[in-house]
């Protein structure tokens, strides 16, 4: 890879560099993963709904949510090998569900001295 060169791109394409794009959701990609909360909990703390079935189901050109009262976060986990920046393409029909985004990383830097790296959260 120490030689890289431009190339041109077949007609009708483009290159995304070191980029990653997801618009096919046949099957959830490699790093994503769901985790199901309730919102609901009983009177002793426990929760008085179970989540076990709720999740982001890939359905070909998106994905989709559970239609539940649990609350269930897309999780996207990867090691980064350089700056970059994180787009969304979201489509929200209904104002009386929570939706929200998160994006939070963990940043490695060395110190000088040979030690090791200490992590600094950036949120």
């Amino acid at each position: 890879m120490s030689a890289q060169e431009c190339t041109k791109c077949a007609a009708g394409s483009y290159s995304l560099g070191s980029g990653v794009r997801f618009d096919q959701w046949d099957s959830m990609p490699a790093g994503f993963s769901s985790l199901a909360t309730s919102l609901e909990s009983g009177p002793r703390g426990d929760d008085g709904v179970t989540c076990n079935s709720s999740s982001w189901v890939p359905q070909g050109n998106y994905l989709e949510s559970n239609r539940d009262e649990c609350t269930v976060s897309l999780i996207y986990a990867v090691h980064l090998k350089k700056q970059g920046s994180v787009t969304f393409e979201y489509q929200y029909p209904d104002n009386n569900l929570l939706f929200e985004f998160f994006v939070s990383f963990i940043l490695f830097y060395p110190f000088t001295n040979g030690e090791n790296p200490v992590p600094v959260f950036a949120y």
